[in-house]
């Protein structure tokens, strides 16, 4: 398994998808801090716990190099509630049909 890092601004789920692979699929999504953003606003937008973009991530088990390999990356194009309003991160459920389109678009390569 390649290094996973994740904070409490993270998700991640762990999917069972047999059409896709035998073993499960670790997604994972981590807040990009737009550090830019912060300083625009004057530390008013951007703070640690409020609305954020995320990183997504979607791990699968390659049988030919024996080991989970990070086969779907990208940045949200929205921002998701941050723990400054919401009790918990919900990003997966909301990006699941674009994850799920890029894990077919490998799948038939």
């Amino acid at each position: 398994m390649p290094e996973v890092r994740l904070t409490n601004q993270s998700e991640y789920k762990i999917w069972t998808l047999p059409q896709l692979s035998t073993l499960p699929i670790l997604v994972t999504a981590d807040f990009i801090w737009d550090l830019d953003a912060m300083q625009k606003s004057n530390f008013t937008e951007e703070t640690h716990l409020a609305a954020h973009r995320y990183a997504i991530r979607a791990y699968l088990f390659d049988p030919k190099a024996s080991r989970y390999v990070d086969v779907v990356h990208y940045p949200t194009t929205k921002k998701y509630p941050g723990l400054d309003d919401v009790d918990e991160i919900k990003v997966l459920d909301a990006e699941k049909p674009l994850i799920l389109a890029k894990l077919r678009r490998l799948h038939l390569n």
